[in-house]
């Protein structure tokens, strides 16, 4: 099963997030990521967006290997892993669009990072944009 989120403040800071790296000359081509996350953030996530573990009163939940940022993955095989499942055994994980911006950079707007070849670090949460949730 897919659900279908259309957040308007998240589409908007997405929206504002690509204009500000198109104006600062960085590229803006989307890519499709996963994240996984406990079932009870998920709708949090879907209608406010992302924040970054470290930030304020963030907590991070996982670790950092990779430094402070939301970890996202270009398959589900890993963002499963931090899914739980649901009374029938199901897990979801959010796909989101993402905007890569200057990777190899580790903070500020617009960075990004590769931890692994499919792992992705995004230090400001303006670079996602979750669209759907897929349950299997």
């Amino acid at each position: 099963q897919v659900d279908v989120y259309e957040s308007e403040t998240t589409r908007q800071r997405y929206a504002a997030a690509r204009k500000s790296l198109a104006f600062d000359g960085v590229d803006t081509t989307e890519s499709w990521v996963f994240h996984g996350t406990a079932r009870e953030n998920i709708a949090k996530i879907m209608c406010a967006g992302f924040r970054v573990g470290g930030e304020g009163c963030v907590a991070i939940k996982h670790g950092a290997s990779y430094g402070n940022g939301v970890y996202a993955a270009t398959g589900p095989a890993t963002p499963v892993t931090y899914s739980d499942r649901n009374l029938n055994g199901s897990r979801a994980v959010i796909l989101s669009r993402a905007l890569r911006g200057r990777v190899g950079a580790r903070q500020g707007l617009g960075n990004s990072w590769s931890g692994a070849s499919y792992c992705w670090v995004f230090a400001d949460s303006a670079q996602l944009l979750p669209v759907y949730m897929v349950h299997f």
